[in-house]
This record gives C-alpha cells, structure tokens and sequence, in this order.
C-alpha cells in the first residue's frame, strides 16, 4: 500500500518533469516572452494607426525619426515592452543560431 502510493507519486513527477521539458527550454521561453510582448503591445497602442500615421518607407530618415519620436513619447509600459521585446527576440534569434550551430556539428 505504501509502495504504492510513493510509486505514484513518483511517477506522476517524472511524468510532469518529462512534459515540462520541453517547455522550459530557451528558446522556447524566448518565443513565449516575444508573443506576450506582442500581445501586450497590441492592447496597449493602436497599431493600425501608428501605421496609418507613418511617413512613406522610401524616406528611411523620415520612417526613423517617426519612430524614435514614437518610442520616447510613449508610456513607460510601452517602453518597457519594447526593451524586453528587443531583448527577447535577440534571445530567441542567438540561441536559435546556436542550436543550428550544434545541430551541425553532430550532424557531421
């Protein structure tokens, strides 16, 4: 009976152990951190507007100066998003240029 119930136990934590592992990986949790920030952003700013309003992407200057105006006289939340959007996304893109990095190698 006791067996029994420490068997179970066990495995039900192996069993969540082996689900989450994959979940907890890096590049993962980058991923997740950048469609949050998305998301975050999306509720926060009127992005169709913010496109609406932009100058034409000829003029890359004037489609600069557009957005560094628009990031400094954004909130604070904005701002925080976007800092750990850019963070997260080089993140995500230097462990995904790793783990192809590794996949090479083993590869050969």
């Amino acid at each position: 009976m006791i067996n029994s119930k420490i068997q179970r136990n066990v495995m039900r934590r192996v069993w969540v152990s082996y689900w989450l592992r994959p979940l907890v990986q890096p590049i993962v949790l980058a991923g997740l951190i950048c469609v949050a920030v998305t998301l975050g952003i999306g509720h926060e700013v009127f992005v169709a507007q913010v496109f609406a309003n932009m100058p034409s992407l000829t003029n890359v200057y004037a489609v600069l100066q557009f957005f560094t105006y628009a990031v400094l006289h954004t909130s604070f939340v904005v701002q925080t998003l976007l800092g750990v959007g850019a963070i997260s996304f080089v993140w995500f893109v230097a462990d995904g240029i790793r783990s192809v990095r590794s996949a090479r190698l083993f590869a050969v």
